[in-house]
This record gives structure tokens, C-alpha cells and sequence, in this order.
């Protein structure tokens, strides 16, 4: 018998003369196919194993998608339960079983160990008159949007390398010159490369005029920071002061950069443009 409401499918399956079935281990019987129009119109069958599939002491039961053709959707994602019920149709709660599985087509979940033999037939509100009836309950399950939790670790007491970078930022070629900088610890997460760039678009501009571009007003301090693990997301702070020949700091510069997937091969990059400092 099926029963069907707006949310399920039910199958209530009644076995009458349970104990003399003559099924040994590894044997079953089985019910259906049928089709479950709530659950995209795709196929089933229950089967039984009356002395379990690997233990004569228990009673197994599985539930199968059958393979319907081009019908019902590639996968569905149901929770099923299993169940007994007495002869006036209540459940029995505790017989419930129940999983959640992603069936295709033609896929078998369910429960090796249902039921101990022995409980079933010394309790005659399993058995009444050597009918066991079964139930099979059939859920669609939707997909629900859960909220996202991001962990965010702060090592207070780790290293802050400072690094003194002699920079001739007047040089007139306009080149890069760059500045590998890395730590020498070996779970150091960043690469650090700073260089002199210069800023090609005043530079077009400029010699478009007719005039000769002053690499001295134009020119940009650079440092990119890299990623040296799959690691995220990672926040890295950059702070930047110049030290003037007397040891002042005419100005200080700093930009946070923010890592946002693992897979990321972008650098983060800061600036500072040399004719603040000049």
C-alpha cells in the first residue's frame, strides 16, 4: 500500500508468514518497481533481506533508484526512512531508521542492520500473526542556503620583518630596479619585490609635448607582496617610511591588501610616488 501527502511518499509493505521465508544470507525479495511522481517522476523498488545480507541474526532492508530511462533527473537528493508498524497502523519509533543519500540511477542505500531477528519475533507488536509490516518513507530534500562562518586566526606575537632598502630614486634611466626581499624563515607566507617604476602615462604625455620627462618627478616606488602558500583569505599591511640622510621620516605610506582565494596569483601591490618625497 502507498500513501502519498504534499511533502512525501510513503510505501506501508505488509509480509505475511514473515518467519517462513526461506531466504538465507545474502537473499532477498523485493517490491515495486514504482514510480514516485513527488520525487520527479523517477523509479524505485524495496528490497529485503530476511536473514540479512552478511549476519543471519539481523533483518536488512535497502532502497533502490531503478534506472528509468531519460524520465527522471540525472540525480535527486532524498532522505529516507525506514520503519515498522503495528497491525493498527502505528508507527513503531523505535524501529525508525533513517539516511540521507544522493541517489542516481540505479544506486542502493540502506541498513545492513535493521533489525535483530530475535526482537522482531519475541515482540508480538512486530509480528502480529506473522505479518511484518514495513514502512518506507521517501523525502525530496531542498536545498537550503546556510550562512558562510570565515575563521579568522591572529598570531599576536608573530615576526614583522624591518627591512632598510637603499633606493637611488633621482636615477635617470627611468628603469626598473628590483629588490628581491624575503625573510629567511621557511614558513614565511609572503614574497616581497620592490623596484622603481616609471609612470608610463606622464611619460607619454609629456613626450608628446615635446618635452623630456623628468624621471625624477614621475617615478613610483613599488612593492608587490605574493602569496608563497595556498593559504586564505590572508590580510597583509604594508607600512613604508623614507629615511632621509639624517635618519628622519619625511613620510610614511601604508595600504592593506587583502587575499581572497586560494588560487590567487595576483600580487598585492603598493605604491608610493616619489615626488611626495622630494
Amino acid at each position: 500500500m502507498m500513501e502519498c501527502n504534499q511533502n512525501e511518499h510513503v510505501v506501508n509493505w505488509k509480509v505475511d508468514k514473515f518467519s517462513c521465508c526461506p531466504q538465507s544470507t545474502g537473499e532477498k525479495f523485493s517490491i515495486g518497481p514504482f514510480t514516485v511522481q513527488k520525487l520527479g517522476n523517477t523509479v524505485w523498488q524495496i528490497h529485503v533481506y530476511p536473514r540479512g545480507t552478511e549476519d543471519a541474526n539481523y533483518i536488512s532492508c535497502f532502497l533502490e533508484r531503478k534506472d528509468d530511462g531519460n524520465v527522471g533527473p540525472r540525480e535527486i537528493r532524498v532522505n529516507f526512512e525506514f520503519s515498522l508498524v503495528t497491525s493498527d497502523g502505528h508507527l513503531c519509533e523505535e524501529t525508525v531508521k533513517s539516511e540521507e543519500h544522493c541517489f542516481t540511477k540505479e544506486t542502493t542505500f540502506g541498513f545492513k542492520n535493521f533489525m535483530k531477528r530475535d526482537d522482531v519475533f519475541e515482540n508480538k507488536i512486530y509480528l502480529l500473526k506473522d505479518t511484518l509490516t514495513l514502512r518506507c518513507r521517501m523525502r525530496k530534500c531542498v536545498l537550503q542556503i546556510r550562512p558562510n562562518y570565515t575563521i579568522i586566526e591572529t598570531i599576536v606575537d608573530s615576526h614583522i620583518p624591518n627591512i632598510l632598502i637603499p633606493v637611488n630614486i633621482s636615477d635617470k634611466g627611468g628603469r626598473k630596479v628590483i629588490f628581491p626581499v624575503s625573510t629567511r624563515d621557511e614558513t614565511d607566507l609572503l614574497i616581497l619585490k620592490v623596484y622603481l617604476e616609471k609612470n608610463k602615462v606622464l611619460e607619454d604625455a609629456e613626450q608628446s609635448k615635446g618635452e623630456k620627462a623628468d624621471s625624477t618627478s614621475d617615478s613610483s616606488l613599488r612593492i608587490d607582496i605574493t602569496k608563497k602558500k595556498d593559504i586564505a583569505p590572508l590580510y597583509v599591511s604594508c607600512q613604508v617610511k623614507v629615511v632621509d640622510t639624517e635618519d628622519n621620516f619625511p613620510l610614511e605610506h601604508t595600504a592593506v591588501h587583502l587575499y581572497e582565494k586560494v588560487t590567487e596569483r595576483k600580487p598585492g601591490a603598493f605604491q608610493v610616488s616619489s615626488n611626495s618625497v622630494i
